[in-house]
């Protein structure tokens, strides 16, 4: 009697552990997956790469923007030239780091106006431009402050 109470005891807090676990993956399962994709950024698989940051822009990450906006600095492929926009530019870190970016919307704001201050490298900065303006009218304002000394860059992405 004492061995079947003991078993019954044990099974139940087996079971109520179990459903605790499942109650906190199912509560936690966003910050878990934003996690996991962060992760992924640094995989050495482009494919990899790119989905993670697909899913991060459809989650709007705002945890995926510094890292983001690093692969948009720093991962210039030889293939780009001067005024590649997002819809006609071939696939690469530049290109999915943009879309993702525009994907998160605001949040990526200030992250893609550092990089349009830093960059000098104008495949680089039309392409953080374009983000932007893809993000819609919230984030003129910004950019017009970014390019106040700058008159043709104003025309070719606030008056677009």
């Amino acid at each position: 009697m004492r061995r079947r109470r003991g078993r019954t005891v044990v099974v139940g807090v087996g079971l109520v552990g179990f459903l605790v676990l499942c109650g906190a993956g199912i509560a936690l399962r966003e910050k878990l997956l934003e996690r996991w994709c962060l992760f992924r950024l640094g995989a050495a698989d482009e494919a990899v790469r790119r989905a993670a940051a697909e899913q991060l822009g459809a989650m709007r990450s705002g945890a995926a923007v510094p890292r983001l906006a690093e692969i948009l600095r720093t991962e210039v492929g030889p293939e780009w030239k001067l005024n590649d926009d997002l819809d006609t530019a071939p696939p690469g870190a530049l290109h999915w780091s943009a879309q993702a970016l525009a994907a998160i919307g605001q949040p990526a704001v200030a992250g893609l106006l550092q990089v349009l201050r830093a960059e000098t490298r104008d495949v680089v900065e039309d392409q953080a431009g374009f983000a932007i303006v893809a993000m819609g009218p919230s984030a003129v304002p910004a950019m017009v402050a970014v390019f106040r000394g700058c008159a043709h860059c104003l025309r070719q992405y606030v008056l677009f």
